[in-house]
């Protein structure tokens, strides 16, 4: 469906098959659309018009029956909001029981006609006013990206050297984890691995019980003053568990969903709801907290949303990710190293899944996150939220 030339109707495909079964053909005069995951939320329908197709079970399609009109029946489906409809768990999904509930409206025949006539060249205008406008944003995305790339490289603001080095704040944070360690307040974890420069002044990381030179893994050289970390050794971070769907309840304590991390704040758009006692006796140490950061493991990836007080006390659900920083991290930094280049190509490179792609804990243990003096992210975050500032003024001049 995203393949350059199917825009608007499926002209061509980048698989295609000699032998299936012609009861699975999708024929043509037919509208295709996401039917599980994050692709709900894009709310994209194409047609069907050249030739027939077979779509896989991530895709589903409807046909409309004569004398139904095929193009007014699809600009009536234009306006459905396909994640208002969806069901699902785990992850979002759309079937029969959730399609035959819509109320279609049919007017005459040749009154579905004129309503066809009278929408085209409406839509045309929009069209060329959208492409002009995706334009605009794929340029003010670019910029976006390229700020961010700046600031997590050590580009953005000059370096200072009487900073403190990132490396004497991340050895007191690891003799503060010993300490804490032999006090019996927390337990090591038996695969923790942390990365140390070595006296010819590469990065080296145990694997095993072996010192590796990592050089070669890094994205990148750092500035004086800065070091490379793994993940887990400057944040803490916990995916959210995973619930069936018999213990929701109609009210009680939200369970946060993929609609609701649409935004750079967690919201309960779309949440479901479960019991408080359940809550306690099961899931309580996952409360999400304020300032709190969830990232989303599968849609949605590299998308970072903050927990404030509407979403205190709620519960993230599986395939969310919520993260708490040390004292080496500033959260606005963090968040701009999780929606940089830099951690979604790492990213990229490791998610699972022929469907639905997606990461998770796992994954995160093996994320090199570039760490600057705590002085000189509160100067980065400074800078960048000035920049990002007059981007969003120019985005709102175009948009009024």
């Amino acid at each position: 469906m995203n393949l350059p030339g199917n825009e608007y109707e499926i002209s061509t495909s980048s698989r295609y098959l000699d032998e299936y079964n012609i009861s699975h053909l999708i024929p043509v005069n037919s509208v295709i659309f996401p039917k599980r995951g994050g692709a709900i939320a894009t709310n994209k329908k194409k047609l069907v018009l050249r030739d027939e197709i077979l779509i896989d079970l991530n895709t589903m399609a409807f046909t409309p029956i004569s004398p139904v009109n095929l193009m007014y029946c699809y600009y009536w489906f234009l306006s459905i909001d396909l994640g208002k409809i969806n069901s699902g768990s785990s992850v979002p999904q759309i079937n029969n029981k959730d399609i035959e509930p819509l109320l279609f409206p049919v007017p005459p025949t040749f009154e579905q006609e004129r309503i066809v006539q009278a929408i085209v060249p409406l839509l045309d205008a929009e069209q060329k006013i959208s492409a002009a406008g995706v334009e605009v944003t794929q340029i003010i995305s670019r910029a976006k990206a390229r700020i961010l790339d700046l600031a997590i490289r050590g580009q953005i603001v000059p370096q200072n050297p009487d900073d403190e080095p990132a490396s004497v704040l991340l050895e007191r944070i690891r003799a503060e984890k010993e300490e804490l360690i032999k006090q019996g307040k927390i337990k090591r974890d038996k695969k923790e691995s942390i990365i140390f420069r070595g006296d010819d002044n590469s990065y080296y990381r145990y694997k095993g019980e072996k010192e590796v030179c990592i050089d070669d893994d890094l994205p990148y050289k750092l500035p004086d003053g800065w070091i490379w970390a793994i993940l887990p050794e400057v944040v803490l971070f916990q995916e959210g568990p995973g619930i069936l769907k018999k213990d929701f309840r109609d009210e009680g304590i939200p369970l946060i969903r993929i609609s609701g991390l649409q935004s750079d704040k967690v919201l309960l758009d779309g949440c479901n709801y479960l019991d408080p006692v359940m809550v306690e006796n099961k899931w309580k140490h996952f409360k999400l907290e304020l300032g709190d950061i969830i990232l989303c493991t599968s849609a949605s990836i590299g998308k970072a949303s903050i927990v404030g007080p509407e979403a205190v006390g709620a519960i993230p659900y599986t395939g969310q990710i919520r993260f708490k920083m040390t004292q080496a991290l500033i959260r606005e930094y963090f968040l701009y190293f999780a929606n940089s280049n830099t951690y979604l190509n790492q990213i990229n490179r490791m998610k699972t899944g022929n469907c639905i792609q997606h990461y998770g804990p796992t994954h995160l243990k093996e994320v090199y996150i570039p760490i600057p003096p705590f002085k000189e992210q509160e100067r980065i975050i400074k800078q960048v939220a000035s920049l990002l500032s007059s981007i969003h003024e120019i985005e709102e001049s175009i948009t009024m």
